[in-house]
């Protein structure tokens, strides 16, 4: 996934070698922040890795930010 200045993280090629064809098992745990700018690029990445399952959550509090309802 990438670092906030957008370059990838150094162990991005260590994980394409346990990518979920060789390790099915293997999952990835990300949070990202309200309206996070690095969303499109780890999407990305979670595809070259070969990760073809994915699973998201909302807060509650979401609910609150500005604009929210708007959309």
């Amino acid at each position: 996934m990438p670092r906030e200045d957008r370059t990838p993280k150094l162990a991005r090629e260590h994980m394409a070698r346990h990518t979920p064809v060789l390790a099915p098992g293997l999952g990835l745990g990300l949070w990202f922040d309200y309206q996070d700018h690095r969303l499109d690029e780890a999407a990305a990445s979670m595809g070259w890795l070969g990760v073809t399952d994915l699973r998201t959550g909302l807060s509650f509090a979401d609910s609150f930010r500005p604009d929210a309802l708007d959309r």
